[in-house]
């Protein structure tokens, strides 16, 4: 199956309503905080940082970055450090099983996206401390 139809129940749309919605605007903001840090303080060129389009606006949910190099070696040094990453886009769609009978074309460039892809830390409760230390651990990576 291609699609999938889910609805919350009763019980998740009023933990939604009453536990997460009341603290989604100050969340958004202290992603967006974060965002704004790693896009200016980040400095490695094997790194590449993720563009807005001109007139919209993230809420940051991800930061996904585009690494030059080995990205296992990336997430590696990054567990060393004690910093955890992931990867959000390891298949693109054309090439997963749902769609597989199918043959839309090759998109080189979704494919490298999907193979450099690595998303940092970006949870809204990390402090002025651990938003360094991913900075300064994405900095140094490749430098030794």
């Amino acid at each position: 199956k291609i699609g999938l139809n889910s609805r919350l129940d009763e019980l998740q749309a009023a933990v939604l309503a009453d536990a997460f919605l009341p603290t989604l605007k100050d969340a958004t903001e202290a992603r967006k905080k974060i965002a704004a840090r790693y896009r200016n303080e980040i400095c490695n060129p094997n790194i590449s940082m993720p563009m807005t389009p001109r007139g919209s606006e993230s809420v940051w949910h991800l930061f996904p970055i585009l690494l030059q190099g080995e990205r296992d070696n990336f997430q590696s040094y990054l567990r060393e450090l004690n910093i955890q990453s992931g990867i959000h886009y390891p298949v693109i769609i054309t090439d997963q099983e749902a769609l597989s009978p199918t043959s839309y074309g090759k998109f080189p460039n979704a494919k490298d996206f999907a193979n450099r892809e690595v998303s940092l830390p970006i949870h809204p409760l990390m402090d002025e401390k651990q938003v360094g230390h991913v900075i300064n651990a994405c900095n140094d990576w490749g430098s030794s």
